[in-house]
């Protein structure tokens, strides 16, 4: 008799605001005003038309790290 495997179960698409925050090393406010000036991805509304629970796809989140990486990377490199 085969042994059968579970399917491998998604990442998460979405962070919370905590989960943001402990990647980023950002406040919350800093979170939401970036997102306010178009510096930051913005949030998408989760769970119905209540509008209280958001979150930012991983993809946006991290695309938006590592671009902030290599313009500091980039900057160090002109420094030195």
């Amino acid at each position: 008799m085969m042994k059968r495997t579970p399917p491998a179960l998604p990442k998460p698409m979405f962070l919370t605001l905590a989960q943001v925050c402990a990647l980023t090393t950002l406040t919350r406010t800093t979170i939401f005003n970036y997102c306010r000036d178009g510096r930051f991805p913005a949030p998408y509304q989760l769970g119905g038309d209540t509008g209280r629970r958001v979150g930012w796809r991983v993809t946006e989140v991290m695309a938006w790290v590592d671009k902030l990486s290599k313009a500091t990377f980039d900057t160090e490199e002109e420094l030195q």
